[in-house]
Parts: C-alpha cells; structure tokens; sequence
C-alpha cells in the first residue's frame, strides 16, 4: 500500500510491475527526465503548491493502480480501454482490426518499450487473445513477457514524446512480469522467465 509518506523513488522503484503506470499518474508533478525525488511524496507535492485534499486524492489514485488485476494466463484490456479502442479503431475506418501487443530495444538504451498499435491481422507468429471484445496479437516468442498484462486507457493528458501512437493517446500496460522501468517509465526490464 502506498501512502503519503513513502519516498516517490520507494513508490516507483518498489513497484516495477506497475511502475509505468504509477509514473503516468504522477507525470503532472514529475517531469519525464527528471531524477525520482528521494522525499515523501506529500512534502514534495506540497512543494509543488498542491493541497492536503490533492494529495489524498493521487495517494488514493496510486493504491487504485496497485489494486488492478488480471488473468495471468491471458493479455487483457478493461472495458472501458476496449471501448475507447474500438472507438478509435471505427473512427478511422478500421473497426475490424485488433491491436498488436509486442516490444523493442528501448530508445533510451535501457531495456524494452512497448509496441501497442492496431493491427488488421495477426501474424502467423502471434498468439490471438480475446478481451472485451477486441482481438489481441503478442508474439508467440515472447508471450512470457505479456502475460497477465492489463491494458487499460486513462482520460488524462499524456507525454506524447515518450509515449508514442496509442500509448500516448492515453492506453496504458500494468506489466506483472515487469522487473524495473526506467525513471521515466518509457521502458523496462522484465523478471527471468523459464
């Protein structure tokens, strides 16, 4: 559980499965390249010229993003991120498709960032899952990797020069296989799978 007088460094690094995710929710009092503070997140959002209530309210919103689960046999999306998927997808003609969920070398160097981008078809190489409605295409050769992804979509603006094509429009991956992100949350490094 995170409160309000955990270090942020504590509250990213201590939970790297989620780590983008967290960083995403605090990306309006943190600056993407900037150093985690090694202070209380209360005295720093204070700092900052946030209230007591503000807060409250991100503590709150932090332990939400703790609390997601998913099925760790599957890739999932919550249907309200399908919802917001299939909109997209229908607004530029291409309500049929899926979205293909896979990875590369990070452009910062460290580790891997996410591929999440509509695709119409899978390829021959990628296991098919189904959730909410929205068909979901990972790579059969590193499917370890993903599952028990959640892909949920928050309403929030978002650091579009470091969360690039659906990423940045507001879809976000809470990872269980993820070991550490990167300050910024841009990339990660995943767990020794078998």
């Amino acid at each position: 559980m995170i409160t309000k007088t955990m270090q942020i460094e504590d509250i990213i690094r201590g939970f790297p499965q989620k780590g983008a995710k967290l960083r995403r929710a605090m990306r309006n009092f943190l600056a993407c390249k900037e150093d985690l503070p090694n202070i209380p997140l209360e005295n720093f959002l204070i700092a900052k010229g946030k209230t007591s209530a503000d807060v409250d309210f991100l503590v709150q919103k932090l332990n939400a993003v703790l609390q997601e689960n998913a099925d760790p046999a599957n890739i999932t999306i919550t249907e309200h991120a399908a919802l917001k998927l299939k909109e997209l997808l229908n607004s530029e003609g291409r309500g049929t498709w899926g979205v293909k969920v896979a990875d590369r070398p990070a452009t910062c160097g460290t580790g891997y960032e996410y591929i999440f981008e509509p695709t119409p078809q899978p390829s021959s190489e990628d296991q098919v899952f189904l959730s909410n409605g929205v068909e979901i295409y990972a790579p059969r050769a590193n499917l370890k990797r993903f599952l028990g992804s959640l892909i949920d979509f928050e309403e929030s603006p978002i650091d579009d020069d470091h969360f690039p094509g659906l990423l940045g429009a507001g879809f976000t991956i809470s990872n269980p296989n993820v070991q550490t992100t990167c300050a910024c949350g841009c990339s990660n490094m995943y767990k020794e799978l078998e």
